[in-house]
């Protein structure tokens, strides 16, 4: 039928979009661990791709020399049994960024996209993303 085509064919448009977008991004695939198997979170190289897009050049190109220098990679791993996370430091330490740029990764593995790291990330299913939205901070 005309609908299953439709469907087939979207289903291959998504491939191919992800698959464009983890080369471009340079993307490795998060290893998603169900609750009890490691880590809850363990992503080494972690870059935000909001800012990471304003080095890269625009899409569909494969990645090149950088346009503008690559954002400060972060290291972040959380253990299963740790219950609460508390990230203090100055005003403009990066809290913020680090936070927004983890919540990014858990959203991107979620819906299948590559992420922006090292070889190796692993992040549990997460049932929930919690947002605060109403901050005046911006990564734009």
């Amino acid at each position: 039928s005309l609908h299953g085509v439709l469907n087939s064919i979207t289903i291959l448009d998504l491939a191919n979009a992800r698959a464009k977008h983890a080369t471009w991004l340079g993307g490795v695939l998060p290893h998603l661990t169900p609750p009890g198997n490691g880590p809850a979170l363990c992503l080494r190289g972690l870059s935000s791709p909001i800012l990471l897009q304003c080095a890269l050049p625009p899409l569909p190109a494969a990645p090149s020399a950088p346009l503008l220098p690559r954002p400060q990679p972060l290291d972040f791993q959380v253990d299963e049994s740790t219950r609460v996370v508390s990230i203090t430091g100055p005003n403009t330490g990066g809290k913020t960024a680090t936070l927004k740029n983890i919540g990014l990764a858990v959203v991107m593995a979620k819906a299948g996209l590559f992420l922006p790291a090292q070889s190796g990330a692993r992040l549990a299913w997460f049932d929930k993303v919690l947002v605060d939205i109403g901050d005046s901070q911006s990564l734009e």
